[in-house]
């Protein structure tokens, strides 16, 4: 079985920047749910 790694933060801004940046739950619960139709961990 193939591995997935999902890399997330929490961090608000992208570096010095004020470019908006995160991980909110559907972004990563929908990553999830692909993974695992696709039988991957």
């Amino acid at each position: 079985m193939k591995k997935v790694l999902v890399f997330v933060t929490n961090h608000a801004t992208l570096g010095e920047t004020d470019e908006a940046n995160g991980t909110f739950s559907p972004e990563l619960t929908h990553a999830v749910a692909a993974t695992m139709v696709k039988h991957l961990r």
